[in-house]
């Protein structure tokens, strides 16, 4: 499986009832004078964890997104982000 044929399974689409999306206002920084719409989304958690389908279908998406990283190499978000703390550290240090 390749990085483009991960296909995960979208739960929010596929169990909508569990899901509750309010349309927020932004504003882009770049152009603060226009305003856009984006959707803010919540899961209703007890529901969820109350849904079998839903629980196996998340499994299924931890499966696939772990057999990438493993595969391809991939470091997690909180490894990077934990690397770039250490470097910001020392370079700020070095001030």
């Amino acid at each position: 499986m390749g990085i483009a044929e991960f296909q995960g399974h979208n739960l929010v689409a596929q169990h909508p009832a569990l899901f509750t999306k309010t349309p927020v206002r932004a504003e882009l920084a770049d152009a603060p004078d226009r305003i856009y719409f984006t959707t803010y989304t919540l899961c209703d958690t007890e529901a969820f964890t109350q849904n079998t389908a839903a629980l196996t279908k998340l499994a299924s998406n931890m499966n696939r997104f772990s057999s990438v990283v493993n595969r391809f190499g991939i470091v997690p978000w909180a490894e990077q982000v934990t690397e770039i703390r250490v470097i910001l550290e020392g370079q700020l240090g070095e001030g």
